[in-house]
């Protein structure tokens, strides 16, 4: 089983080896605090020409209106897909609150709910790089001969640290037009989340969570020990798949306990850390680790057999 307690004890290690050669971890900033209100006005910030939308529960129907409204807008196509074959999706600026309310069902206390904007639409994975489109930018096959992978072009790539994935970002945005990078924190779980408050983007209740992911109960439970293909599941509203499960998806941010400096308007967390942001839960999970507000963190360098990611792209 795979989980945050299991998280914690690679931490653990990591945190006493990098004490034993003298690093230590950075201090944080002032803390944003708890702040439930759900309701503010959009379009007084600066950074963005694009409208800021501000109503939070929506379907499928109006996600796709907001983003071929964002599209129209900027003159850019709602689905693009690379000169490899990826497929990304445009997700339209807007607010939303992140983190979880205290009440919610598995809750860690690292999910402050806070209010946060988003002021500039990005591209984002329609799913999570594949082998397929690891090995035609990097050319190699870290996850060949591991425990707990099997090779397909359509599984996620991973053993990949969030180091490789970086560099992946970097060879990425060499090859075509677009500047690839991870998403933030922040982006992933607007993203997730779709304008919606509950515990996953469907809802509050893991009943139905094996209809949009792959984690404990029909994997490792039912003796498949590995991430399976991705998009095999049902997509979220922005039209985004394996967003819950499949693999721990690697963000831009340092890991913060407690958002402490991290902002409120496009956060993009702490300057300085000791780990890098993971999202989403994986294969091995069970439900709750795979929560829209479930955080963890891992050391940059480190490879495992649930650790992948997807790409963002900004929109300039």
């Amino acid at each position: 089983m795979l989980s945050k307690f299991r998280i914690s004890l690679v931490s653990v290690v990591v945190l006493v080896l990098m004490v034993s050669i003298g690093c230590t971890p950075q201090a944080s900033e002032t803390p944003v605090g708890d702040d439930s209100e759900q309701s503010v006005s959009s379009n007084d910030d600066e950074g963005s020409d694009s409208p800021i939308l501000t109503e939070w529960s929506f379907d499928a129907d109006e996600a796709l209106r907001r983003q071929e409204e964002t599209a129209e807008t900027l003159g850019i196509p709602v689905d693009y897909e690379n000169e490899i074959g990826m497929k990304l999706r445009l997700i339209p600026a807007g607010q939303f609150m992140m983190g979880s309310p205290e009440d919610e069902e598995s809750r860690w206390y690292d999910e402050v709910l806070h209010r946060v904007q988003i002021t500039n639409p990005y591209y984002l994975g329609v799913c999570e790089v594949t082998q397929g489109e690891w090995e035609a930018v990097m050319e190699t096959t870290p996850w060949r001969g591991k425990n707990y992978a099997i090779e397909g072009a359509d599984y996620p790539a991973t053993y990949v640290s969030w180091e490789d994935a970086q560099e992946f970002c970097q060879r990425l945005s060499v090859w075509g037009d677009m500047p690839y990078r991870l998403p933030t924190e922040a982006e992933w779980e607007y993203a997730c989340r779709v304008g919606s408050t509950t515990a996953y983007f469907f809802g509050d209740s893991s009943s139905n969570l094996g209809e949009y992911a792959w984690y404990s109960e029909n994997t490792e439970d039912r003796d498949q020990q590995h991430p399976s293909e991705v998009g095999g599941k049902q997509a979220n509203a922005w039209g985004l798949h394996d967003m819950h499960g499949n693999v721990w998806e690697w963000c831009h941010d340092w890991y913060d306990s407690d958002y402490d400096g991290a902002g409120t308007v496009d956060p993009r967390g702490p300057s300085t850390g000791m780990f890098r942001e993971v999202r989403g839960g994986s294969w091995g999970d069970d439900p709750w680790d795979c929560r829209s507000a479930n955080l963890a963190g891992y050391a940059p360098s480190l490879r495992y057999d649930y650790l992948g990611f997807r790409v963002a792209c900004s929109v300039e």
